[in-house]
Protein backbone atom coordinates (compact mmCIF):
# COMPACT_ATOMS: atom_id res chain seq x y z
CA UNK A 1 0.00 0.00 0.00
CA UNK A 2 2.98 2.17 0.70
CA UNK A 3 4.27 1.95 -3.03
CA UNK A 4 0.93 2.30 -4.13
CA UNK A 5 0.66 5.50 -2.14
CA UNK A 6 4.28 6.53 -3.55
CA UNK A 7 3.02 5.85 -6.89
CA UNK A 8 -0.45 7.89 -6.68
CA UNK A 9 1.20 11.17 -4.83
CA UNK A 10 3.75 11.36 -7.92
CA UNK A 11 1.33 10.88 -10.90
CA UNK A 12 -0.71 13.87 -8.74
CA UNK A 13 2.22 15.85 -8.76
CA UNK A 14 3.06 15.32 -12.59
CA UNK A 15 -0.43 16.14 -14.05
CA UNK A 16 -0.43 18.77 -11.50
CA UNK A 17 2.75 20.62 -13.08
CA UNK A 18 1.39 20.21 -16.32
CA UNK A 19 -2.08 21.78 -15.19
CA UNK A 20 -0.21 24.53 -13.56
CA UNK A 21 2.13 25.08 -16.65
CA UNK A 22 -1.05 25.22 -19.09
CA UNK A 23 -2.98 27.60 -16.80
CA UNK A 24 0.25 29.72 -16.65
CA UNK A 25 0.67 29.70 -20.60
CA UNK A 26 -3.20 30.35 -20.85
CA UNK A 27 -2.97 34.09 -19.53
CA UNK A 28 -0.79 35.45 -21.90
CA UNK A 29 -1.89 33.63 -24.82
CA UNK A 30 -5.50 34.77 -23.78
CA UNK A 31 -4.26 38.50 -23.80
CA UNK A 32 -2.92 38.73 -26.45
CA UNK A 33 -5.85 36.88 -28.43
CA UNK A 34 -8.15 39.21 -27.29
CA UNK A 35 -5.99 42.24 -28.02
CA UNK A 36 -4.82 41.68 -31.67
CA UNK A 37 -8.16 39.57 -32.58
CA UNK A 38 -10.72 41.55 -31.48
CA UNK A 39 -14.32 41.10 -29.64
CA UNK A 40 -15.75 39.88 -32.58
CA UNK A 41 -12.64 37.48 -33.75
CA UNK A 42 -11.87 36.55 -30.14
CA UNK A 43 -15.40 35.50 -29.83
CA UNK A 44 -15.74 32.96 -33.50
CA UNK A 45 -12.46 31.38 -32.11
CA UNK A 46 -13.83 30.02 -29.15
CA UNK A 47 -16.60 28.94 -30.73
CA UNK A 48 -14.78 27.45 -33.69
CA UNK A 49 -11.90 25.72 -31.07
CA UNK A 50 -14.76 24.62 -28.71
CA UNK A 51 -15.69 22.32 -31.82
CA UNK A 52 -13.05 19.69 -31.25
CA UNK A 53 -15.22 19.28 -27.85
CA UNK A 54 -17.61 17.08 -29.68
CA UNK A 55 -14.85 14.61 -29.21
CA UNK A 56 -15.86 14.72 -25.43
CA UNK A 57 -19.40 15.45 -25.17
CA UNK A 58 -20.43 13.14 -28.69
CA UNK A 59 -18.28 10.55 -27.04
CA UNK A 60 -20.06 7.11 -26.67
CA UNK A 61 -17.29 6.45 -23.69
CA UNK A 62 -15.52 3.19 -25.10
CA UNK A 63 -12.11 4.47 -23.56
CA UNK A 64 -13.63 5.15 -20.70
CA UNK A 65 -14.93 1.17 -20.65
CA UNK A 66 -11.26 0.45 -20.75
CA UNK A 67 -9.75 2.01 -18.10
CA UNK A 68 -12.93 0.71 -16.07
CA UNK A 69 -11.76 -2.54 -17.03
CA UNK A 70 -8.08 -2.28 -16.45
CA UNK A 71 -7.74 -5.42 -13.98
CA UNK A 72 -9.01 -7.57 -17.40
CA UNK A 73 -6.11 -5.74 -19.65
CA UNK A 74 -2.71 -8.09 -19.44
CA UNK A 75 0.66 -6.31 -19.71
CA UNK A 76 4.21 -7.95 -20.66
CA UNK A 77 7.71 -5.94 -20.35
CA UNK A 78 7.28 -3.86 -23.36
CA UNK A 79 3.72 -2.82 -22.51
CA UNK A 80 -0.32 -3.69 -23.27
CA UNK A 81 -0.80 -7.50 -24.83
CA UNK A 82 -3.33 -7.28 -27.64
CA UNK A 83 -6.68 -7.27 -26.31
CA UNK A 84 -10.33 -8.38 -27.93
CA UNK A 85 -12.03 -5.63 -26.26
CA UNK A 86 -9.51 -3.04 -26.48
CA UNK A 87 -9.35 -3.93 -30.18
CA UNK A 88 -13.18 -3.45 -30.34
CA UNK A 89 -13.35 -0.48 -28.22
CA UNK A 90 -10.86 1.94 -30.32
CA UNK A 91 -11.95 0.31 -33.66
CA UNK A 92 -15.20 1.63 -33.27
CA UNK A 93 -14.33 4.87 -31.19
CA UNK A 94 -12.61 5.93 -34.37
CA UNK A 95 -14.89 5.17 -37.12
CA UNK A 96 -16.66 6.93 -34.89
CA UNK A 97 -14.79 10.24 -34.93
CA UNK A 98 -14.34 9.55 -38.38
CA UNK A 99 -18.22 9.99 -38.52
CA UNK A 100 -18.41 13.31 -36.47
CA UNK A 101 -15.32 15.02 -38.07
CA UNK A 102 -16.48 14.48 -41.58
CA UNK A 103 -19.75 15.74 -40.04
CA UNK A 104 -18.08 19.22 -39.24
CA UNK A 105 -15.97 19.37 -43.00
CA UNK A 106 -19.13 18.95 -44.94
CA UNK A 107 -21.12 21.78 -42.88
CA UNK A 108 -18.14 24.17 -43.77
CA UNK A 109 -19.03 24.03 -46.95
CA UNK A 110 -22.50 26.00 -46.47
CA UNK A 111 -20.57 28.73 -45.02
CA UNK A 112 -19.27 31.64 -46.95
CA UNK A 113 -17.32 33.65 -44.15
CA UNK A 114 -14.00 32.50 -45.29
CA UNK A 115 -13.25 32.67 -41.11
CA UNK A 116 -15.78 30.68 -40.74
CA UNK A 117 -15.48 27.99 -43.97
CA UNK A 118 -11.45 26.85 -43.12
CA UNK A 119 -11.78 27.15 -39.52
CA UNK A 120 -14.40 24.45 -39.37
CA UNK A 121 -12.02 22.66 -41.85
CA UNK A 122 -9.33 22.88 -39.48
CA UNK A 123 -10.79 22.33 -36.92
CA UNK A 124 -12.45 18.84 -37.65
CA UNK A 125 -8.98 17.68 -38.69
CA UNK A 126 -7.97 18.66 -34.86
CA UNK A 127 -11.24 16.98 -33.66
CA UNK A 128 -9.89 13.58 -34.94
CA UNK A 129 -6.61 14.20 -34.01
CA UNK A 130 -7.61 14.79 -30.81
CA UNK A 131 -9.80 11.24 -30.47
CA UNK A 132 -6.42 9.76 -31.48
CA UNK A 133 -4.52 11.46 -28.75
CA UNK A 134 -7.36 10.35 -26.12
CA UNK A 135 -7.11 6.98 -27.25
CA UNK A 136 -2.58 6.79 -26.70
CA UNK A 137 -4.24 8.27 -23.14
CA UNK A 138 -6.22 5.33 -22.44
CA UNK A 139 -2.98 3.32 -23.42
CA UNK A 140 -1.01 5.64 -20.73
CA UNK A 141 -3.67 5.10 -17.81
CA UNK A 142 -4.02 1.46 -18.21
CA UNK A 143 0.11 0.92 -18.41
CA UNK A 144 -0.41 4.00 -15.39
CA UNK A 145 2.27 5.51 -17.00
CA UNK A 146 1.21 8.99 -16.15
CA UNK A 147 4.35 10.91 -16.47
CA UNK A 148 3.94 10.46 -20.60
CA UNK A 149 0.76 11.56 -20.20
CA UNK A 150 2.49 14.58 -18.45
CA UNK A 151 4.88 15.21 -20.84
CA UNK A 152 2.81 14.57 -24.04
CA UNK A 153 0.48 17.76 -22.85
CA UNK A 154 3.17 19.99 -21.65
CA UNK A 155 5.46 19.58 -24.49
CA UNK A 156 1.83 20.53 -26.52
CA UNK A 157 0.55 23.74 -24.69
CA UNK A 158 3.51 24.86 -24.54
CA UNK A 159 4.17 24.58 -28.52
CA UNK A 160 0.73 26.04 -29.40
CA UNK A 161 1.26 29.03 -26.85
CA UNK A 162 4.63 29.45 -28.83
CA UNK A 163 3.24 29.60 -32.54
CA UNK A 164 -0.05 31.62 -31.18
CA UNK A 165 1.92 34.19 -29.94
CA UNK A 166 4.66 34.41 -32.79
CA UNK A 167 2.21 34.06 -35.35
CA UNK A 168 -1.39 35.93 -34.14
CA UNK A 169 0.18 39.37 -35.74
CA UNK A 170 0.10 38.24 -39.23
CA UNK A 171 -2.19 35.07 -39.34
CA UNK A 172 -5.07 36.30 -37.05
CA UNK A 173 -7.68 34.08 -35.66
CA UNK A 174 -6.22 31.29 -38.02
CA UNK A 175 -3.35 31.08 -35.43
CA UNK A 176 -5.08 30.17 -32.90
CA UNK A 177 -6.77 27.46 -34.94
CA UNK A 178 -3.57 25.85 -36.25
CA UNK A 179 -2.15 26.40 -33.21
CA UNK A 180 -4.53 23.25 -31.40
CA UNK A 181 -4.05 21.48 -34.50
CA UNK A 182 -0.15 21.39 -33.91
CA UNK A 183 -1.14 20.91 -30.68
CA UNK A 184 -3.12 17.61 -31.63
CA UNK A 185 -0.46 16.74 -34.17
CA UNK A 186 2.61 17.21 -31.58
CA UNK A 187 0.74 15.13 -28.71
CA UNK A 188 -0.21 12.42 -31.82
CA UNK A 189 4.09 12.44 -32.48
CA UNK A 190 5.10 12.03 -28.90
CA UNK A 191 2.41 9.38 -27.87
CA UNK A 192 3.16 7.15 -30.85
CA UNK A 193 6.83 7.04 -30.74
CA UNK A 194 7.23 6.74 -27.08
CA UNK A 195 3.95 4.07 -26.79
CA UNK A 196 1.70 3.40 -29.83
CA UNK A 197 -1.54 2.56 -30.18
CA UNK A 198 -1.14 -1.07 -29.62
CA UNK A 199 -4.54 -2.53 -31.38
CA UNK A 200 -5.66 -4.26 -34.43
CA UNK A 201 -8.34 -3.36 -36.05
CA UNK A 202 -11.62 -5.44 -35.29
CA UNK A 203 -15.62 -5.38 -35.04
CA UNK A 204 -17.37 -7.80 -32.95
CA UNK A 205 -21.19 -6.91 -32.77
CA UNK A 206 -21.95 -8.55 -29.00
CA UNK A 207 -18.79 -7.25 -27.68
CA UNK A 208 -19.80 -3.95 -28.77
CA UNK A 209 -23.04 -4.02 -27.56
CA UNK A 210 -21.88 -4.85 -24.27
CA UNK A 211 -19.64 -1.92 -24.41
CA UNK A 212 -21.95 0.29 -25.29
CA UNK A 213 -24.43 -0.50 -22.24
CA UNK A 214 -21.63 0.41 -20.19
CA UNK A 215 -19.95 3.14 -22.00
CA UNK A 216 -22.63 5.25 -23.17
CA UNK A 217 -24.10 5.89 -19.57
CA UNK A 218 -20.59 6.90 -18.70
CA UNK A 219 -20.26 8.98 -21.30
CA UNK A 220 -23.87 10.62 -20.55
CA UNK A 221 -22.50 11.28 -17.03
CA UNK A 222 -20.04 13.79 -19.01
CA UNK A 223 -23.06 15.10 -20.78
CA UNK A 224 -25.27 15.77 -17.68
CA UNK A 225 -22.45 17.62 -16.10
CA UNK A 226 -22.22 20.04 -18.89
CA UNK A 227 -25.89 19.96 -18.83
CA UNK A 228 -25.36 21.12 -15.06
CA UNK A 229 -23.05 23.79 -16.00
CA UNK A 230 -25.53 25.44 -18.54
CA UNK A 231 -28.53 24.85 -16.59
CA UNK A 232 -26.36 26.70 -13.82
CA UNK A 233 -25.67 29.52 -15.98
CA UNK A 234 -28.91 30.42 -17.85
CA UNK A 235 -31.25 29.96 -13.93
CA UNK A 236 -28.41 32.29 -12.72
CA UNK A 237 -28.91 35.23 -15.66
CA UNK A 238 -32.12 34.61 -15.11
CA UNK A 239 -32.61 35.61 -11.98
CA UNK A 240 -30.20 38.19 -11.60
CA UNK A 241 -28.93 39.15 -14.69
CA UNK A 242 -26.06 39.39 -16.80
CA UNK A 243 -24.26 41.52 -13.88
CA UNK A 244 -24.69 38.93 -11.29
CA UNK A 245 -24.50 35.78 -13.12
CA UNK A 246 -20.40 37.53 -13.90
CA UNK A 247 -20.39 37.94 -10.34
CA UNK A 248 -21.46 34.09 -9.30
CA UNK A 249 -19.20 32.50 -12.61
CA UNK A 250 -16.10 34.26 -10.75
CA UNK A 251 -16.67 32.66 -7.46
CA UNK A 252 -17.08 28.89 -9.75
CA UNK A 253 -14.29 29.95 -11.58
CA UNK A 254 -11.96 30.63 -8.31
CA UNK A 255 -13.62 26.87 -7.07
CA UNK A 256 -12.50 25.38 -10.34
CA UNK A 257 -9.21 27.06 -10.58
CA UNK A 258 -8.61 25.78 -6.87
CA UNK A 259 -9.80 22.04 -7.03
CA UNK A 260 -7.38 21.19 -10.01
CA UNK A 261 -5.23 19.19 -7.57
CA UNK A 262 -8.19 17.13 -6.62
CA UNK A 263 -8.98 16.66 -10.19
CA UNK A 264 -5.83 15.41 -11.12
CA UNK A 265 -5.01 13.15 -8.28
CA UNK A 266 -8.92 11.54 -9.55
CA UNK A 267 -6.97 10.75 -12.62
CA UNK A 268 -4.21 9.01 -10.81
CA UNK A 269 -6.35 7.41 -8.61
CA UNK A 270 -8.93 6.41 -10.75
CA UNK A 271 -7.12 3.48 -12.91
CA UNK A 272 -5.93 2.21 -9.51
CA UNK A 273 -9.47 2.23 -7.49
CA UNK A 274 -10.77 0.59 -10.93
CA UNK A 275 -7.95 -1.93 -10.76
CA UNK A 276 -8.66 -3.19 -7.44
CA UNK A 277 -12.44 -3.22 -7.50
CA UNK A 278 -12.36 -5.32 -11.10
CA UNK A 279 -11.09 -7.87 -8.65
CA UNK A 280 -13.41 -7.72 -6.04
CA UNK A 281 -16.47 -9.60 -5.41
CA UNK A 282 -19.03 -9.49 -2.80
CA UNK A 283 -17.80 -6.90 -0.19
CA UNK A 284 -15.18 -4.31 -1.47
CA UNK A 285 -13.96 -3.65 1.73
CA UNK A 286 -10.89 -1.72 -0.28
CA UNK A 287 -10.35 0.40 2.97
CA UNK A 288 -7.49 3.08 2.89
CA UNK A 289 -7.57 3.17 -0.95
CA UNK A 290 -10.68 5.27 -1.00
CA UNK A 291 -10.28 6.75 2.76
CA UNK A 292 -6.85 8.29 2.60
CA UNK A 293 -7.69 10.29 -0.71
CA UNK A 294 -11.11 11.91 0.68
CA UNK A 295 -9.86 13.09 3.88
CA UNK A 296 -6.69 14.36 1.80
CA UNK A 297 -9.55 15.53 -0.53
CA UNK A 298 -11.20 16.81 2.50
CA UNK A 299 -8.55 18.34 4.91
CA UNK A 300 -7.54 20.45 1.68
CA UNK A 301 -10.67 21.62 0.42
CA UNK A 302 -11.11 22.66 4.68
CA UNK A 303 -8.08 24.81 4.08
CA UNK A 304 -9.26 25.87 1.00
CA UNK A 305 -12.74 27.05 1.81
CA UNK A 306 -11.16 28.64 5.15
CA UNK A 307 -8.30 30.92 3.21
CA UNK A 308 -11.34 31.87 1.04
CA UNK A 309 -13.37 33.41 3.95
CA UNK A 310 -10.29 34.89 5.74
CA UNK A 311 -8.85 36.74 2.86
CA UNK A 312 -11.63 36.59 0.23
CA UNK A 313 -13.05 40.04 1.20
CA UNK A 314 -9.56 41.88 0.91
CA UNK A 315 -8.31 40.10 -1.92
CA UNK A 316 -11.85 41.12 -3.94
CA UNK A 317 -11.31 44.50 -2.71
CA UNK A 318 -8.03 45.05 -3.70
CA UNK A 319 -8.21 43.13 -7.02
CA UNK A 320 -11.42 42.96 -8.41
CA UNK A 321 -13.51 45.66 -6.42
CA UNK A 322 -16.24 45.65 -9.14
CA UNK A 323 -16.97 42.48 -7.69
CA UNK A 324 -18.00 43.05 -4.01
CA UNK A 325 -21.55 41.28 -4.13
CA UNK A 326 -18.89 38.30 -4.53
CA UNK A 327 -18.12 38.47 -0.89
CA UNK A 328 -21.53 37.08 0.75
CA UNK A 329 -20.86 34.12 -1.26
CA UNK A 330 -17.91 32.76 0.39
CA UNK A 331 -19.00 30.86 3.56
CA UNK A 332 -21.34 28.97 0.61
CA UNK A 333 -18.21 28.67 -1.71
CA UNK A 334 -16.24 26.84 1.34
CA UNK A 335 -19.07 24.73 1.76
CA UNK A 336 -19.73 23.95 -1.77
CA UNK A 337 -15.97 22.62 -2.14
CA UNK A 338 -16.43 20.54 0.88
CA UNK A 339 -19.54 18.68 -0.54
CA UNK A 340 -17.54 18.16 -3.58
CA UNK A 341 -14.41 16.85 -2.13
CA UNK A 342 -16.81 14.26 0.12
CA UNK A 343 -18.25 12.47 -3.10
CA UNK A 344 -15.46 12.09 -5.31
CA UNK A 345 -14.37 8.85 -4.89
CA UNK A 346 -16.95 7.54 -4.26
CA UNK A 347 -18.63 8.29 -6.95
CA UNK A 348 -15.89 7.28 -9.34
CA UNK A 349 -15.90 4.21 -7.62
CA UNK A 350 -19.51 3.70 -8.98
CA UNK A 351 -18.20 3.40 -12.30
CA UNK A 352 -15.75 -0.08 -11.78
CA UNK A 353 -17.08 -2.93 -12.97
CA UNK A 354 -18.01 -4.02 -8.87
CA UNK A 355 -19.91 -1.83 -8.45
CA UNK A 356 -21.39 -1.37 -12.11
CA UNK A 357 -24.04 1.86 -10.77
CA UNK A 358 -22.93 4.19 -14.29
CA UNK A 359 -26.47 4.75 -14.59
CA UNK A 360 -27.09 5.58 -11.16
CA UNK A 361 -24.73 8.37 -11.28
CA UNK A 362 -26.97 9.55 -14.56
CA UNK A 363 -29.92 9.09 -12.46
CA UNK A 364 -28.15 11.06 -9.43
CA UNK A 365 -26.60 14.12 -11.48
CA UNK A 366 -30.47 14.83 -13.07
CA UNK A 367 -31.33 14.93 -9.13
CA UNK A 368 -28.73 17.04 -7.96
CA UNK A 369 -29.36 19.41 -11.08
CA UNK A 370 -33.61 19.36 -10.34
CA UNK A 371 -32.31 20.11 -6.50
CA UNK A 372 -30.05 23.23 -7.87
CA UNK A 373 -33.04 25.20 -9.54
CA UNK A 374 -36.02 24.37 -7.46
CA UNK A 375 -33.66 25.39 -4.20
CA UNK A 376 -31.94 28.15 -5.63
CA UNK A 377 -35.85 29.41 -6.84
CA UNK A 378 -37.17 28.69 -3.51
CA UNK A 379 -34.35 30.97 -2.05
CA UNK A 380 -34.11 33.98 -4.42
CA UNK A 381 -38.46 34.20 -3.83
CA UNK A 382 -37.49 34.27 -0.06
CA UNK A 383 -34.12 35.94 0.49
CA UNK A 384 -33.26 37.60 -3.16
CA UNK A 385 -29.43 38.22 -2.43
CA UNK A 386 -27.46 36.27 -5.34
CA UNK A 387 -26.30 34.13 -2.11
CA UNK A 388 -29.45 32.18 -2.81
CA UNK A 389 -27.54 30.71 -5.77
CA UNK A 390 -24.29 29.48 -4.13
CA UNK A 391 -26.69 27.79 -1.38
CA UNK A 392 -27.91 26.18 -4.07
CA UNK A 393 -25.57 24.99 -5.63
CA UNK A 394 -23.99 23.71 -2.18
CA UNK A 395 -27.11 21.40 -1.01
CA UNK A 396 -27.37 20.29 -4.69
CA UNK A 397 -23.36 19.18 -3.96
CA UNK A 398 -24.30 17.78 -0.77
CA UNK A 399 -27.06 15.65 -1.64
CA UNK A 400 -24.93 14.35 -4.31
CA UNK A 401 -22.49 13.47 -2.20
CA UNK A 402 -25.30 11.23 0.51
CA UNK A 403 -26.88 9.94 -2.49
CA UNK A 404 -23.03 8.55 -3.39
CA UNK A 405 -22.20 8.03 -0.55
CA UNK A 406 -25.67 5.62 0.04
CA UNK A 407 -25.39 4.14 -3.00
CA UNK A 408 -22.01 2.57 -2.57
CA UNK A 409 -21.88 1.64 0.94
CA UNK A 410 -22.96 -2.45 0.99
CA UNK A 411 -20.66 -2.65 -1.49
CA UNK A 412 -17.65 -1.18 0.06
CA UNK A 413 -17.58 -1.52 3.71
CA UNK A 414 -18.48 -4.59 5.94
CA UNK A 415 -20.80 -2.60 8.07
CA UNK A 416 -22.55 1.21 8.68
CA UNK A 417 -20.36 1.44 11.84
CA UNK A 418 -16.98 1.91 9.98
CA UNK A 419 -18.67 4.22 7.76
CA UNK A 420 -19.99 6.78 10.12
CA UNK A 421 -16.75 6.51 11.12
CA UNK A 422 -14.98 7.31 7.88
CA UNK A 423 -17.54 10.17 7.48
CA UNK A 424 -17.24 11.77 11.10
CA UNK A 425 -13.14 11.87 10.13
CA UNK A 426 -13.72 13.85 6.73
CA UNK A 427 -16.21 16.58 8.61
CA UNK A 428 -13.42 16.99 11.70
CA UNK A 429 -11.09 19.24 9.55
CA UNK A 430 -14.35 21.31 8.03
CA UNK A 431 -15.58 22.15 11.30
CA UNK A 432 -12.19 22.73 13.10
CA UNK A 433 -11.42 25.51 10.06
CA UNK A 434 -14.74 27.08 10.05
CA UNK A 435 -14.54 27.47 13.85
CA UNK A 436 -11.53 28.73 13.99
CA UNK A 437 -12.20 31.09 11.43
CA UNK A 438 -14.86 32.39 12.57
CA UNK A 439 -13.07 34.06 15.63
CA UNK A 440 -10.14 35.52 12.66
CA UNK A 441 -12.64 37.22 10.61
CA UNK A 442 -13.38 39.00 13.46
CA UNK A 443 -9.81 40.76 12.91
CA UNK A 444 -10.48 42.89 10.36
CA UNK A 445 -8.31 43.89 7.61
CA UNK A 446 -7.19 47.49 8.10
CA UNK A 447 -3.37 47.32 7.55
CA UNK A 448 -0.49 45.18 6.20
CA UNK A 449 -0.07 44.24 10.22
CA UNK A 450 -3.83 43.31 10.18
CA UNK A 451 -3.43 41.18 7.53
CA UNK A 452 0.18 39.30 8.09
CA UNK A 453 -1.30 38.69 11.39
CA UNK A 454 -4.34 37.00 9.98
CA UNK A 455 -2.22 35.07 7.90
CA UNK A 456 -0.05 33.86 10.61
CA UNK A 457 -3.38 32.57 12.69
CA UNK A 458 -4.44 30.88 9.74
CA UNK A 459 -1.56 29.09 9.48
CA UNK A 460 -1.67 27.99 13.08
CA UNK A 461 -4.93 26.76 13.37
CA UNK A 462 -4.28 24.41 9.75
CA UNK A 463 -1.36 22.74 12.07
CA UNK A 464 -3.44 20.76 13.90
CA UNK A 465 -5.45 19.09 11.01
CA UNK A 466 -2.64 18.95 9.18
CA UNK A 467 -0.60 17.03 11.64
CA UNK A 468 -3.78 14.76 11.87
CA UNK A 469 -3.77 14.42 8.45
CA UNK A 470 -0.47 13.07 7.98
CA UNK A 471 -0.73 10.59 11.14
CA UNK A 472 -3.91 9.10 9.58
CA UNK A 473 -2.37 8.81 5.85
CA UNK A 474 1.67 9.54 6.16
CA UNK A 475 1.19 10.63 2.28
CA UNK A 476 4.57 13.13 3.29
CA UNK A 477 6.26 10.13 4.62
CA UNK A 478 5.81 8.11 2.07
CA UNK A 479 7.05 10.45 -0.32
CA UNK A 480 10.01 11.38 0.70
CA UNK A 481 11.06 7.71 2.12
CA UNK A 482 13.80 5.90 0.12
CA UNK A 483 11.38 2.97 -0.72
Amino acid sequence: MADLKKKIIKDTQLLAMRDFLRRALQIPVTIVSANVLGAENFGLLKILNFVPSLGKFGNIGLGSVMVREVSKIKQDETGLLKSFSRNIAFSVTLLWVVLLSTFVFLSSLFFSRPEIKWGLMIVSITLMLNQIVVLFKVNCKLMKNFKLLSFADAVSSIISAIFILTTIYWLGIYSGLIASLIAAVTGCIILKIKLGLRFNFQFDRIELYRQLKIGIPMALTTTFFGIWLWTERILITKLWGLEGVGVYMLGVTAMQMLTFMIDNSLQAIGVHLYERLGEKEGKANIGKLIYSPTLTFTTISSIVGGGIIIFGPILIKILVPEYLKLIPLLPWMALSLFFTSISNMYATSMNSTHLNQQVRIIFFRLVSILLFVFSTYFLWMYMGGLSAGMIGRAFAMGILSILSIISTKKLLYDDSKSLFYELIDYCIPFIWIMFCTSFISLNVINSIYDFILNIVLFLIVCVPIIIRWEKKVGFIRIYYSKT
